[in-house]
């Protein structure tokens, strides 16, 4: 049984990158389930802290999908939504007639769909600024919630093998698995983590 998490948030563009960063870094330390210790970041700009692994990888990876989803709502794109999504996949033997082989099976997916607004005042920066910082802090207590709570679906750990996870940025808010899926398929299948 696969858990599925929706977030939805709408960003100010100036704290886009800022907070997609916390957002993806805090599912990956909490799914990682690693012996490595944390690293705290500030995020100056709206007095928050949050817990991140460091891992090259990993960080190249949030990076380069963050990257990704910038470009997807510029505004010479026209479009102000979008999602990003956090896949995890756990290998299982998958049995045929005359072989076994493995395969990939998605046992948790967050899903995060992004409003991007300007703010067009300094007076809306100050305001946005307050409320993004709200939302940033109950998005993070939400992940925080619902890892430590949702624990009944998670597979078993395999040798210390960490999850195979994929993160995935689509200009549609369908968050089905299917659309999830395609775009999986478009991009590659599941990055490995090596945390």
């Amino acid at each position: 049984m696969s858990l599925e998490v929706p977030i939805e948030l709408t960003i100010d563009r100036y704290y886009l990158g800022t907070v997609l960063k916390a957002l993806l870094h805090s599912v990956l330390f909490h799914r990682t389930f690693s012996s490595e210790r944390p690293i705290d970041i500030d995020v100056d700009s709206l007095s928050v802290t949050y817990a991140r692994l460091e891992n090259a990888e990993a960080d190249r990876a949030v990076e380069e999908k963050v990257r990704d989803f910038e470009r997807l709502v510029e505004p010479s794109t026209g479009r102000n939504r979008g999602q990003i999504a956090m896949l995890f996949f756990a290998r299982r033997p998958k049995k045929s007639w005359f072989t076994t082989s493995e395969e990939e099976v998605c046992w948790e997916q967050w899903v995060i769909t992004i409003i991007v607004r300007d703010a067009l005042s300094e007076r809306d920066q100050l305001a946005s600024r307050r409320t993004m910082q709200n939302d940033l802090i109950a998005a993070l207590t939400t992940i925080s919630h619902i890892t430590n709570e949702q624990k009944d679906h998670i597979p078993p750990i395999v040798n210390n093998d960490p999850f195979p996870f994929q993160i995935v940025v689509s200009p549609h808010t369908d968050a089905s698995w299917a659309s999830m899926f395609k775009q999986m398929i478009s991009s590659g299948g599941p990055w490995l983590s090596t945390t």
